[in-house]
């Protein structure tokens, strides 16, 4: 998966997990959702999700997911170093 990226996807706080939509989307791009903050009991941490999808869907999705309601950011997480 080397040619695959993260997307920061950030719902709004009414959300519990994905909806719908949001789910269409990133499978869809052939991508799979995961929550950022695992294992926590923090509310408030729950609206925060990694969306790994191949580069090449990347841009696409994030477009797509911007438009959706249910969330309130979306981005494609910068490399840690410059090319």
């Amino acid at each position: 998966m080397a040619d695959d990226v993260d997307i920061h996807l950030v719902l709004q706080r009414s959300a519990v997990g994905i909806p719908p939509s949001v789910a269409d989307a990133v499978e869809g791009a052939g991508a799979a959702a995961r929550p950022q903050f695992s294992g926590t009991s923090d509310p408030s941490l729950s609206t925060f999700w990694l969306v790994r999808v191949p580069h090449e869907n990347a841009a696409g999705l994030v477009d797509s997911l911007r438009q959706l309601p249910d969330v309130d950011g979306a981005y494609i997480t910068p490399p840690d170093e410059p090319a």
